[in-house]
């Protein structure tokens, strides 16, 4: 079988892996926000009508922090 050079399942260096909470959390902060939805609903009414797949995570990111769902601050 094949050699991995890495822990990561693609080759390169690999991604932050402090993103993932940073993501999640903005996640949870937006579903909670609009808690009838599914999580496919959300995704996809967060990144519109693009290339999911190949989407950086920060744009992601970016997309739930500013797009039409924006993650209301609280107090």
């Amino acid at each position: 079988m094949y050699e991995r050079e890495s822990n990561t399942l693609f080759s390169g260096t690999g991604r932050k892996p402090e993103r993932i909470r940073e993501i999640l959390t903005k996640l949870e902060i937006v579903w909670k926000q609009y808690p009838d939805m599914r999580l496919g609903q959300l995704l996809l009414n967060v990144c519109g009508n693009c290339d999911f797949f190949s989407m950086e995570d920060e744009e992601l990111l970016k997309r739930l922090q500013y797009n039409q769902f924006p993650i209301e601050e609280s107090d």
